[in-house]
């Protein structure tokens, strides 16, 4: 998977929580998660750790939702599995986001050295 392709779920994560942020009225958090993506063009070490936090934030959130929703339905006696199915996806393409990070070409995007080989 390229650079821009990585880049792009790192993106497509922060505008799923932007969405979700304003659907519930919160206009301050919904633009920090549209425009905080944006952080990963300082190209700095730093950006590359507040973008992994980022990602676990937004894991957090829909694991946190997830969990809040599945409660409702339950005790409404609907049926959640494809609810859990879908966030849990959600909160997963978070998690694989925040993971594709590590690899060697966002080593090279953030100006990060080279590993010494063992």
């Amino acid at each position: 998977m390229g650079t821009a392709a990585r880049l792009f779920l790192l993106f497509f994560c922060g505008l799923l929580l932007s969405a979700h942020f304003l659907r519930w009225g919160n206009f301050f958090l919904a633009m920090a998660s549209l425009l905080f993506p944006a952080i990963v063009f300082f190209r700095a070490p730093w950006a590359r750790i507040a973008a992994w936090v980022f990602c676990g934030f937004g894991a957090i959130t829909w694991a946190t939702v997830a969990q809040r929703f599945i409660a409702e339905r339950m005790l409404a006696g609907e049926p959640w599995t494809r609810l859990a199915v879908i966030l849990g996806a959600v909160a997963s393409v978070n998690l694989l986001a925040g993971a594709l990070l590590c690899g060697a070409r966002m080593r090279s995007w953030f100006r990060l050295p080279e590993r010494a080989s063992d």
